[in-house]
């Protein structure tokens, strides 16, 4: 049996697949300086992290980053970047939003030890836009699991 909102489609990047869509608006956990929980992990899995901009960033200052990964690694899964490069259309898995992206592009990271997927926003808040994440994962260990946080 597959996990509740999770795909068998997605196996070229990954058994499963899960979304969490987030609508940023610069308060604490969805936007202000700090983290934006994406997905829970439990046990070990396989994971590749991207993101859809259905609705272009806008940022409190000149300055606000944005980058995903887990404690410790907060650029490990998206590489940081000035939050308003990331524009409607957009396809954010690396610096450099694109609209279109080969395949082999999209790398992948092993997690361990049930460590938690989130967006850190660092030096100003991002107060609007929308991004669409999306988690293609495989479970490494018996009790490995990803879903939306």
């Amino acid at each position: 049996a597959f996990p509740v909102g999770n795909h068998k489609e997605a196996a070229p990047f990954g058994a499963y697949r899960v979304n969490k869509l987030v609508e940023f608006d610069g308060e604490a956990g969805n936007g202000a300086a700090g983290t934006v929980a994406l997905f829970t992990v439990t046990g070990s899995v396989f994971v590749t992290v991207t993101s859809f901009c259905t609705e272009s960033l806008v940022e409190s200052g000149a300055t606000a980053t944005i980058s995903v990964g887990i404690t410790g690694i907060t650029a490990g899964l998206i590489a940081l970047l000035n939050a308003v490069d990331i524009d409607i259309g957009e396809i954010w898995f690396d610096a450099t939003p694109v609209d279109m992206e080969v395949l082999s592009s999209l790398g992948g990271a092993f997690i361990g030890g049930g460590e938690d997927i989130f967006a850190t926003i660092a030096a100003a808040d991002v107060d609007d836009g929308t991004l669409e994440f999306v988690c293609f994962w495989t479970p490494l260990s018996s009790d490995g699991l990803v879903v939306a946080a």
